[in-house]
């Protein structure tokens, strides 16, 4: 079977100052036709759903589930003029949040900014509840029983790691999850009485592996109760980790 060259693109990554990470032209020789094409290189690609860029950053991803979301919350607006607790519940949850946590464990924004666009949507979500426009936004989140988004990636993140240890998930790391050493030193992963396994950071200057999974989940780890990670299915720990906040 040949290759659709058409479809095939080269993208690299890493520092472009490095002398061994050179932007190389790679070729696909067509034995069929004797001919050698010269793959495009590219800056951004979807994979799987997800906007990958050569810089690892994920503004374009963002943006795109921003917009998904945006896009699915008018429409839904024209449709259902008038909406109630249980319409939003209903609706919201189907229709827009979806957009906003797809894939979140991988793209996780750490920008103060990128935390408050994707924020802003389901602020201007819950305005949609007539009854609830004139309250604060937390007010409003406390009667719809939700959290904010952020901590909802800081739950999916959770629940992945949980997933992890309990090898429901089976993943081959490039650097793996470094386990804090039980010594008496001042932190969340310094206890000696814990049972469960404790990890640290690998704290490095580039931001996106400075905020990649196994660095920004190691201290909310570290912190969350043993009963917790005792727990026997992924729902279990669900439940557990929702009564230390709000269920929704």
């Amino acid at each position: 079977m040949g290759f659709n060259f058409s479809k095939c693109k080269v993208m690299h990554l890493g520092n472009r100052g490095d002398l061994s990470n050179r932007e190389y032209s790679f070729n696909i020789y067509n034995g069929t036709q004797q001919i050698s094409h010269t793959l495009e290189t590219t800056k951004s690609e979807r994979d799987l759903g997800i906007i990958i860029r050569d810089d690892l950053k994920w503004n374009d991803q963002i943006n795109s589930a921003i917009s998904k979301a945006n896009s699915s919350l008018s429409r839904l607006k024209r449709a259902f003029p008038n909406w109630n607790i249980q319409t939003f519940k209903i609706l919201y949850n189907s229709f827009v949040r979806p957009h906003l946590e797809y894939a979140a464990v991988t793209w996780n924004p750490f920008k103060k900014q990128d935390i408050k666009l994707i924020e802003n949507v389901q602020r201007r979500a819950t305005k949609c509840v007539s009854s609830l426009r004139n309250k604060s936004y937390e007010e409003r989140l406390k009667i719809l029983n939700l959290i904010t988004l952020k901590d909802r990636r800081e739950r999916g993140d959770l629940i992945q790691l949980f997933k992890i240890e309990k090898k429901i998930n089976l993943i081959e790391w490039y650097h793996p999850l470094i386990q804090a050493p039980n010594t008496n030193t001042i932190g969340p992963s310094s206890s000696t009485r814990s049972n469960k396994r404790k990890y640290r950071q690998f704290v490095k200057s580039c931001p996106p592996r400075n905020n990649f999974f196994t660095n920004r989940t190691a201290n909310a780890w570290n912190m969350i109760p043993d009963n917790l990670i005792d727990s026997n299915t992924v729902n279990a720990f669900k439940n557990k980790y929702d009564k230390l906040t709000i269920s929704f």
